[in-house]
């Protein structure tokens, strides 16, 4: 059995911190203020061990990205 969950973790560019947790893109459309936004997908597999794959939702940030330790797997 898997599960999979898609969850919207918004970053705050300035502050570099999670400021909200955001569960559909149309929280994350309904606010501006948020410059860096993060995807991720969480999967849940039998053994529980979970896996979050991280990627930039927007290409104007990818070297920020890439720049960071966020596409790391926990």
């Amino acid at each position: 059995m898997l599960y999979t969950f898609n969850v919207f973790i918004l970053f705050n560019i300035e502050k570099k911190r999670k400021i909200e947790t955001a569960y559909s893109v149309h929280n994350w459309l309904l606010a501006p203020q948020f410059r860096f936004v993060v995807f991720v997908k969480l999967r849940v597999i039998e053994s529980m061990s979970l896996y979050l794959k991280m990627v930039c939702m927007g290409k104007k940030y990818l070297g920020i990205l890439k720049g960071t330790k966020l596409n790391h797997h926990f």
